[in-house]
């Protein structure tokens, strides 16, 4: 005898034929949990790669070798000026306010100072070094795409472009 299913009740039930000689008993279902041994290689294949997907998917917050550049990218930005302005000297370095760094906090304005530099040595900007010229909260009305709070307004000290090549 040979386990075949389960009845509607959910009461396993047995048929009297040997087993392998095809059919289900009368008024029998397959059990939805009972996975075929021809098909175990394949759910074995697509669990390992379903591991895999995810491993690299959580591999990849990794990209970020710190906080701190983790902090950087999703807070702050160096936004070049457009139109009549981008003959300027000045660049803009916007960045989000957040209750890690608050406005009012010197150790959260030294922090983003610090992005601003790793920002200006990544793009290869001001190799003579900088100045903040302006800080400002955005207008309600302005240009602000990725939603910051503050906008510094920085140029670069004499004998630097804006923008090396």
């Amino acid at each position: 005898m040979t386990c075949v299913g389960r009845d509607k009740a959910g009461l396993r039930g047995y048929d009297e034929r040997p087993a392998g000689t095809g059919r289900q008993a009368p008024g029998l279902e397959a059990d939805p949990m009972t996975i075929p041994a021809s098909r175990i290689p394949a759910v074995l294949r697509t669990a390992r790669l379903t591991a895999l997907a995810v491993a690299a998917l959580l591999g990849g917050c990794t990209a970020f070798d710190s906080p701190d550049t983790y902090n950087r990218h999703r807070l702050s930005d160096i936004t070049l000026p457009r139109g009549e302005a981008s003959g300027s000297d000045v660049f803009y370095f916007d960045v989000t306010l957040t209750a890690e760094f608050p406005e009012g906090s010197a150790t959260a304005e030294a922090e983003r100072m610090r992005w601003l530099d790793e920002w200006l040595v990544q793009r290869n900007m001001c190799l003579a070094g900088r100045e903040v010229v302006g800080k400002r909260r955005f207008d309600e009305l302005e240009d602000n795409p990725a939603h910051r709070d503050l906008r510094y307004e920085v140029r670069c000290r004499s004998g630097a472009p804006a923008n090396a090549p």
